[in-house]
Formats: C-alpha cells, structure tokens, sequence
C-alpha cells in the first residue's frame, strides 16, 4: 500500500485527479469479485493485495482532489471529512459483518466502489489540475461549477490564473526539476506529514480496527460480547472523528492534533499500567499457593 502512495501521486498529475479516481473503481471491484469466489487462502490475499494497492493509490488522489476543489475556509473540515468516512465506513462494514456472512459483506462492498465511479461521472476535473495543464476553459468552467460565482470565488480563479501564467515550465530534465523540491517550503511540510502518520499509525490504530474481536476476547475473556465491544469501539470512532469534524473550523489544527496526541498516548499508558497490574497480580497469587 505504501510504495503505492507514491504511484499514485504520479498518476493524479500525468492523468487527472477526477479520471484516476474512476480508474480506481476497477481494481478495487476486481479485488473484491476475487475475494467473494476465493476457495483458499492464497486467493483471498490476492483479492486484498489488489485493494490494498488500490487504497494505497486512493489516498493522495481523493485528498488532492477535496482539497483542490474545495474553498480555503472550508477546506480543514473537508479535509477532516475523510477521516470521519473512514471511520464510519469501518463500523458499517462491521455492523454488516456481525450478521451476514463475509461473502455477503464482500458482495455490499464491491458495489461501493462502481458506485463512486457513476457519481464522480457528474463532478468535473481538478480546475488546478486544469489550469496547470494550460486547458483555462475548462479549468473556469470546473471552477465555477464547483465553487460558484462569488466575488471571493473569482478573485481566487483570477489569482490562480495569474499564478499559472507566471509559473515556469517544466525544463524535460528531471535534474532540473527536482531542484524545486530542495526547498524549505516542501521538505519541511513533508517531514512533518510523514512524522505525524508515522506516528499515528504506530499507534495501533489499524491493529485495533482488524483484530479488535481477538484482542477483546484476549484481554476481558467471556465477561463480555465481543463484537458488541467491537461496535462500540467503531462509534466511538465515529463520534470523536464527527467532533473533529465539525470544529475543525474554528479550532486550530496543531491543538487537534496535540490533544488527540496527549489522549493516545495516556490510554496505551494505562493500558499498559492495567497489563502490568494484572501481570504482578497473577505473581502474587502464585506465589501464594
């Protein structure tokens, strides 16, 4: 998924935000079609390799493209928006899961993603995209249909114009061309992207999403139904992500970001209070007997 990523980012500027995401429908029913009919485990892995791949390149395409098309006051919480449908994606997914077989759950989810590629059939294209692509016409056209025609809209359109007007071309030499790259302004911002999902991640929060039932059962026993402890969890999720949502607005990004920070780590704190708790606790008690 990772080494993706960066495919994708190459696609999304020789091809267009809009057609790659469209293109990804593909790939990402194929996948599912290969998991729904699999009759061994070889052939499941390859059904989620392939939408392993196919998220990998859905995660730069579709935030480019939100954050283009969408207007600067309104662009965080657009932003934020991804990590709610993420969250809610997983506790339908889940919720599905819990009564119907995984065929059946992998059946509702390959229709999801040709859904998303008739829909986006009516959005049109990236205008950056457009206008970086010299096509104007149709970048004003893209521009206008998506963000209206307000005083505030059509200076943004005309400084974004006057921005591509003046930008110098690309020389063909790709040593010439990475020399732009050797700037504060992208190597600063990408350290501090790639540390903070590096640190987000290793936090355990996909190790919580798929092996939420196994850890659950491990660590409360049969005090407790599992998947409802799942579910749980999952709108939990959901609520934080809807809360970040809607005030990311008028709250700054770097106190969101410190405060879910802070709250991550004081609970893997007291999760590993509670383990070394009940570890010293079991010691006793055999000492004992």
């Amino acid at each position: 998924m990772a080494p993706c990523c960066f495919i994708g980012g190459w696609l999304i500027e020789k091809f267009g935000r809009r057609q790659t995401l469209r293109t990804l429908g593909i790939p990402f029913f194929i996948g599912w079609i290969i998991i729904i009919f699999s009759t061994n485990f070889t052939q499941m892995i390859i059904g989620r390799f392939i939408n392993g791949c196919s998220i990998g390149l859905l995660n730069p395409s579709m935030s480019v493209f939100i954050s283009e098309s969408s207007s600067p006051k309104l662009r965080g919480m657009f932003l934020a928006l991804l990590s709610f449908s993420f969250a809610l994606g997983i506790f339908v997914s889940h919720l599905i899961g819990t009564w119907v077989s995984w065929q059946g759950t992998a059946i509702i989810s390959a229709f999801l993603p040709m859904a998303s590629v008739i829909i986006l059939a009516f959005v049109p294209e990236s205008p950056v995209w457009l206008l970086s692509k010299g096509k104007i016409d149709d970048g004003i056209k893209a521009f206008y249909w998506l963000r209206g025609y307000g005083e505030n809209a059509k200076d943004e359109l005309k400084a974004m114009i006057e921005k591509f007007k003046s930008t110098e071309p690309s020389t063909g030499v790709w040593r010439n061309d990475l020399k732009k790259y050797n700037t504060p302004k992208f190597f600063k911002p990408l350290i501090i992207t790639i540390t903070f999902y590096l640190t987000c991640h290793y936090s355990g929060v996909h190790t919580i999403t798929f092996y939420s039932v196994d850890i659950i059962e491990k660590a409360v026993g049969g005090g407790i139904d599992r998947y409802v402890a799942m579910l749980t969890i999952d709108a939990l999720r959901v609520i934080t992500t809807l809360i970040t949502f809607l005030t990311s607005k008028n709250c700054p990004r770097r106190t969101l970001c410190i405060l879910s920070g802070s709250l991550t780590a004081a609970s893997m704190i007291d999760d590993k209070t509670i383990k070394v708790s009940m570890s010293s606790r079991k010691i006793t008690e055999a000492t004992k007997s």
